[in-house]
């Protein structure tokens, strides 16, 4: 009976090496930098984890007397917990970050209403700012995406923000809404159409299918109206051609 090989330590219990492999990346990526363009590399990580101890900052090799020592800067998203200034800043990025802060600060169940709490608050300063329309928008999204609700908290929480751009006049976020509920309507058309289109054209191309959500809902309905007068793959593409709007 042959001996069971002795394995080595397993490395997922090895704290270090979460650590050696981001810093591993880090140096592969600023040796590719220099070897192209044969410039100066700064390199910077910003870490958003919520390991409060993991910082690697370090890239270190040794292999017959050569040596390898390598270091970059890292922000810390954790340290910015208190920072009152991220609270009060103008740049757009201390929304993104105390958006993330927050997400990460409500994951569990029990604390949903402080995230809905937060989400209101953070909705609210993007029309404190005094930002553009887009800015607001475009923000908007981001905190949407990262501060996800239970749909009821979810409904009371678009009221209230419905409720404050009526005082304000400034409907920006009813906006948003409006415009995610046409592009539902827009893919369940194309979901369906494209369904069709495949029993007599094959199935069709994802850059095919993209540029028929580029067409305006009323063209679609005709589209599905006629989709018998298509007999090949030439004939939609023109007609796509002639019928999609560009996106800005």
């Amino acid at each position: 009976m042959q001996r069971p090989r002795k394995l080595g330590p397993n490395p997922y219990r090895n704290p270090k090496q979460k650590e050696n492999k981001f810093s591993d990346r880090v140096y592969i990526y600023s040796t590719r930098l220099f070897d192209k363009f044969r410039r100066p590399v700064a390199s910077f990580a910003v870490l958003g984890d919520g390991d409060r101890s993991w910082r690697p900052q370090l890239f270190q090799q040794k292999a017959l007397g050569s040596r390898h020592d390598f270091s970059f800067q890292i922000a810390k998203l954790l340290d910015y917990e208190e920072d009152e200034l991220l609270k009060i800043s103008n740049n757009p990025f201390s929304i993104i970050v105390q958006a993330h802060l927050a997400a990460q600060a409500t994951k569990s169940r029990t604390r949903q209403q402080n995230r809905r709490q937060q989400k209101y608050n953070l909705t609210i300063m993007l029309y404190e700012r005094g930002w553009s329309k887009q800015e607001i928008i475009d923000l908007y999204r981001f905190i949407d995406w990262v501060l996800t609700l239970p749909p009821e908290l979810e409904e009371s929480f678009r009221q209230d923000i419905t409720n404050y751009e009526r005082e304000k006049n400034m409907p920006y976020i009813s906006t948003i809404e409006r415009m995610g509920k046409a592009e539902g309507k827009i893919e369940g058309r194309v979901d369906l159409i494209a369904l069709l289109l495949a029993q007599q054209l094959g199935t069709l191309s994802g850059e095919t299918i993209e540029d028929l959500k580029k067409v305006p809902i009323e063209q679609l309905d005709q589209l599905a109206l006629n989709l018998r007068d298509f007999t090949n793959i030439d004939a939609l593409a023109t007609w796509i051609g002639q019928n999609k709007v560009a996106k800005t």
